[in-house]
């Protein structure tokens, strides 16, 4: 038999497998350094202590978020479930728009009292007056309540435009609010870090504006809520699922099976208990002979129950007696 001939390969059809194979070899090593870097983040997002108390899946899809637009794990917070682009998210993207020649010129400062002014206005320090004076100046301009232990304010001025944007924040980490729960700090967040949190929301705010006033941006901006809410409707998904769950198991330890009245085979645990019915035993002739035997001897007279023997003995002795 003639070995078989393998069809001859021309030089373009060569060139276009080994351009197939190498688009493909590009596409897995795409697929693998995806992979790997939602790994990475879901990582970072169970080290976080928002993030420790969520599901694998959870983290999952917030890694994917985070992966799909470029984010930090230090750019991102849980807000009740949802993506939340915190203020150095939008540092970097007023850092990136200076750099791109939108922004001229970017900026934030403290506005909240500060005990070390306090101490050096006291020593008659004129620079602390002065810095004293325009803080109170600024927190009378953005309306910052009495009770405020931290205030800060952002600026950024916009390629073109006349005057910056501005955005403000404060904390008052002592003020309550009423629940059905009790009394609750109206800001726990803030209350627990009031720096760090002023800050980020400072610039969060003077970001979302200058983000609203360059159209690439605020496309961008929009993909990213959007996203931010389906990850949300994920997550609530997830959390019904996983209650429901919890119900039904609940549930099924509680309360007995249900007893389908067709099934005469099945137990009724409701029912009250019943009295147990002797069980018949077929039984062969010779087992039958020693039944028939047992309650022949169950039924004749005991010998050593009658009261004459007894007498008959008596008698006896009392004739021994005699003699």
């Amino acid at each position: 038999m003639a070995a078989q001939q393998k069809p001859e390969t021309s030089p373009a059809t060569a060139v276009a497998h080994v351009d197939r194979r190498r688009e493909l070899d590009a596409e897995s090593a795409r697929h693998l350094a995806d992979v790997r870097a939602r790994n990475a983040l879901v990582v970072a997002i169970t080290n976080e202590s928002w993030g420790e108390k969520m599901t694998p899946v959870m983290r999952r899809a917030f890694a994917e978020y985070m992966r799909r637009f470029h984010l930090d794990i230090s750019e991102v917070d849980n807000l009740g479930g949802k993506p939340y682009r915190n203020g150095r998210y939008y540092e970097r993207k007023i850092a990136g728009m200076r750099s791109a020649g939108l922004v001229d010129w970017s900026a934030g400062e403290h506005i909240g009292p500060d005990a070390r002014l306090d101490a050096l206005i006291a020593q008659g320090d004129p620079w602390a007056k002065e810095e004293s004076a325009r803080r109170l100046r600024e927190r009378i301009r953005w309306a910052v309540p009495d009770d405020a232990t931290h205030a800060y304010v952002t600026r950024v001025k916009l390629k073109g435009d006349q005057n910056p944007l501005e955005g403000c924040d404060w904390i008052t980490p002592k003020r309550m609010k009423k629940t059905k729960f009790g009394d609750k700090l109206a800001d726990p967040v803030g209350a627990d870090e009031p720096e760090k949190t002023v800050i980020t929301r400072a610039w969060r705010r003077v970001g979302l504006l200058a983000a609203a006033e360059i159209p690439e941006l605020k496309a961008e901006e929009e993909r990213m809520d959007v996203a931010a809410e389906e990850v949300s409707a994920q997550v609530e998904e997830m959390r019904e699922a996983d209650e429901t769950r919890e119900l039904s198991m609940q549930h099924a330890r509680q309360l007995p099976p249900k007893v389908d009245a067709g099934d005469p085979y099945q137990v009724d645990a409701n029912a009250a208990p019943q009295p147990r019915e002797a069980e018949r035993v077929e039984a062969s002739p010779k087992t039958a002979a020693v039944h028939d035997r047992a309650a022949q001897a169950a039924a004749a007279p005991d010998p050593y129950d009658d009261d004459s023997l007894l007498d008959l003995d008596d008698a006896r002795l009392a004739d021994e007696d005699d003699e």
